[in-house]
């Protein structure tokens, strides 16, 4: 969504980072938007990210737990740290299955995204040739008609001429319509595949968000709290100020001592 687009004078939509192109004009299937927007290598490069912030974590649970293994470091204090480091790569070590799982399930959307756009674009051109094949059966209809009415009053011998080749026309303009729907029906069940694939994706990601014992505890809720709120800090700075206030006042009026405590 958040990559810039302009329209170029062949009717494309350019990503400003990847100059990956796609069609502006979606009209001829009855949408009025790209139906399956997105950048699939922006997808993969998210995915690498990931991938890679994994590996760097599962190196780093394994180097941790390498430093304490030299037979060499004994002692009580040693022993407590070699626990604590112990520990540590554990929690780390859990960090990477979410991590890796968020990486797998992006891999995993990239082909039936790109998929999508490839068959989307392809039905597109072939929504604008049927189009194109309809204007013009329109036309030659709208002149044939014409041309049938002129002879028939004017009992032109070849009138049958005009009538067979309005037949024709007509049945050209019904075969551009049909394959409209025809058309649009194909690009519904590209869209329901993408999103098929989308929804995999997502549920992926969502199964890996509660893994490895890692969700916020108390603490961590109530410094997302404060970190969302700044106002209490403006709060919390103007009581500090009327606490540092009363307790200089306290120094010199005997009995303020426990509203200062209370305060």
């Amino acid at each position: 969504r958040s990559l810039r687009k302009r329209g170029d004078e062949h009717g494309v939509a350019i990503c400003g980072r990847c100059r990956m192109s796609r069609p502006v004009d979606w009209s001829p299937l009855n949408h009025y938007a790209d139906p399956v927007p997105g950048n699939p290598d922006a997808v993969w490069r998210a995915a690498t990210r990931y991938g890679s912030v994994a590996d760097a974590i599962q190196q780093a649970a394994r180097d941790l737990v390498r430093v304490f293994e030299d037979d060499q470091l004994k002692g009580e204090s040693f022993d407590a740290l070699r626990e604590i480091a112990t520990e540590v790569s554990g929690r780390i070590g859990r960090a990477h299955q979410r991590y890796q799982g968020v990486s797998d399930a992006l891999a995993g959307y990239v082909e039936p995204h790109r998929s999508a756009q490839t068959l989307s674009a392809g039905i597109l051109s072939r929504a604008e040739s049927n189009r194109e094949d309809g204007a013009t059966a329109e036309q030659w209809v709208s002149h044939w008609r014409e041309e049938v009415n002129r002879r028939a009053q004017t009992l032109d011998p070849e009138l049958q001429e005009a009538v067979d080749r309005l037949t024709y026309w007509e049945g050209q303009q019904r075969e551009a319509s049909q394959g409209v729907g025809s058309l649009i029906a194909e690009l519904n069940g590209v869209i329901a595949d993408r999103d098929a694939a989308a929804t995999t994706a997502a549920n992926a990601i969502a199964e890996v968000e509660n893994s490895g014992n890692l969700n916020d505890d108390f603490w961590d809720n109530v410094d997302q709290f404060l970190t969302e709120n700044p106002w209490i800090d403006t709060v919390i700075s103007v009581v500090s100020v009327i606490v540092a206030v009363l307790a200089i006042v306290a120094m010199f009026v005997p009995g303020l001592n426990l509203i200062v405590l209370v305060a």
